[in-house]
């Protein structure tokens, strides 16, 4: 049931931010210039048709992580006591992981940051993604929640998507362009 439960909210998030791209893409370009000292928010550059398909394989990559997860969780639930008050901690713990790492992935991808460096970014700063993912994977146990938090997930997330890439800074080189 915990294996069940942690992939509906990874896989969920991952066919909502698909079909939902373009409107999320728009809310994070619009939160992300409300936040910006000039009003500028950053662009990838890239045609929409190659926006979407870098977000479609970073979703089946990540999937693949967070399904490889919910096997070790799902046979350490087997474990005497700890399967049982443990592993659905941890289950929580790596479904907001990913789910951070699932939101803040328009933000990240708008400045041309790949998945590989996303994840470093996000290993690095567990505390703060924990703090932004585990209330919402949580709350996306919840049938039909996620859909009512989802606009406010992706501003979120874009926020922590700033707070990691350093709000301030000149947004890099993007190397998608090439």
């Amino acid at each position: 049931m915990l294996l069940g439960l942690f992939l509906a909210v990874i896989t969920f998030t991952a066919v909502t931010l698909v079909i939902g791209q373009p409107f999320y893409e728009a809310l994070s370009e619009r939160v992300d210039r409300s936040l910006s000292a000039d009003g500028r928010a950053p662009e990838s550059g890239l045609p929409v048709w190659r926006e979407v398909w870098i977000g479609v394989r970073d979703g089946v990559r990540i999937l693949i992580r967070a399904a490889v997860w919910g096997v070790v969780l799902f046979g350490a639930g087997f474990l005497p006591v700890v399967g049982q008050t443990v592993i659905p901690v941890l289950g929580v713990c790596v479904a907001g992981f990913f789910l951070a790492q699932e939101l803040t992935g328009v933000a990240m991808l708008r400045r041309g940051i790949e998945l590989r460096e996303q994840l470093t970014m996000l290993r690095s700063r567990r505390m703060l993604v924990w703090g932004f993912g585990i209330p919402l994977a949580a709350a996306f146990l919840v049938p039909f929640v996620a859909i009512v938090l989802m606009p406010g997930a992706v501003a979120g997330a874009t926020m922590l998507a700033r707070e990691l890439c350093g709000a301030d800074s000149d947004p890099a080189p993007n190397p998608l362009r090439h």
